[in-house]
């Protein structure tokens, strides 16, 4: 049986990135189960200069993951955006009633 993040002594995949470990607290608290594989966070930021404000974005990725494992996580983004919440990606990973798309 696979080893949960929430046991005693649990070492993970990306035990010292304080990214991932925001968001392994973030799927432990919404869902039952998930254990972060391979993760892909692009933010938007600002910042004031003297010539008004500068806009960037920025995207994160798990150290030494594969590039074709982040090309495949931004490629999903549009098809996420269709999805209305986690609930909705969570009842179709468990097989309730859903559109029939998987992650």
């Amino acid at each position: 049986m696979a080893r949960s993040p929430k046991d005693p002594g649990y070492e993970g995949k990306f035990e010292r990135d304080p990214m991932a470990d925001g968001i392994q607290e973030r799927l432990n608290n919404e869902s039952e189960g998930w254990i972060l594989a391979d993760f892909v966070v692009i933010v938007g930021v600002a910042r004031a200069t003297d010539n008004g404000w500068e806009r960037r974005a920025f995207l994160y990725e798990a150290e030494g993951q594969a590039d074709y494992v982040t090309d495949g996580l931004v490629g999903k983004v549009q098809e996420l955006q269709a999805e209305s919440s986690w609930a909705e990606i969570e009842a179709e990973a468990e097989g309730e009633e859903g559109d029939g798309k998987t992650l």
